[in-house]
């Protein structure tokens, strides 16, 4: 029997294998003002980024814009169409903004 993995959990993964270490600690920074420090500190990983950021609200099949204007702002337009589920390399402009829960 075979199980169906959630086709945006997958998507997911593919964003998270293709950051670099420098993606990450940029994404990092710039979760700082809707992530508190310590735990931005604990996540090790782009999966728990993407987990905390599910569980404080701002990251679901829905919710996507937090995380895709992350991604422009890092310079990686393409991941942002991969999440967005974009064919090829058509960028929009992207406006950097945070609402805290």
């Amino acid at each position: 029997m075979e199980r169906n993995i959630d086709p945006f959990l997958k998507r997911q993964l593919l964003i998270a294998r293709d950051l670099s270490d420098e993606d990450f600690t940029n994404l990092k920074f710039l979760c700082q003002s809707f992530i508190p420090e310590g735990t931005l500190e604990d996540l090790s990983t782009p999966q728990k980024l993407f987990t905390e950021l599910r569980h404080i609200g701002l990251l679901s099949d829905e919710k996507t814009e937090t995380l895709a204007s992350l991604l422009f702002h890092v310079g990686r337009s393409d991941l942002r169409n991969l999440l967005l589920g974009i064919e090829g390399n058509y960028v929009w402009q992207l406006t950097l903004r945070f609402q805290i829960v």
